[in-house]
């Protein structure tokens, strides 16, 4: 998912512009029928409070989150996930 913020300018005029849902999950869709939010994050890095608040809100929803650090992580997750 794209979000984020940006400077630019056009027409001699510097602009700040943001875009996109703050904490927005990297990895959005459906699984099984229910909206997935997968959050990416390196090796030691953790999910900022944004992002922690995004997946929590999807939870309440009904819907599946997760913040892993590795395609693996995501995978035993998903396969956890189908025994339930």
């Amino acid at each position: 998912m794209n979000s984020g913020a940006f400077t630019g300018e056009y027409n001699g005029k510097k602009r700040f512009v943001r875009f996109g849902t703050p904490g927005i999950s990297d990895i959005i869709g459906i699984f099984r029928g229910r909206f997935l939010a997968v959050e990416t994050k390196r090796k030691g890095k953790v999910a900022t409070d944004l992002q922690k608040a995004f997946l929590e809100r999807v939870e309440d929803m009904g819907g599946i989150a997760i913040c892993v650090d590795s395609l693996d992580a995501l995978i035993e997750f998903m396969k956890d996930y189908e025994k339930l």
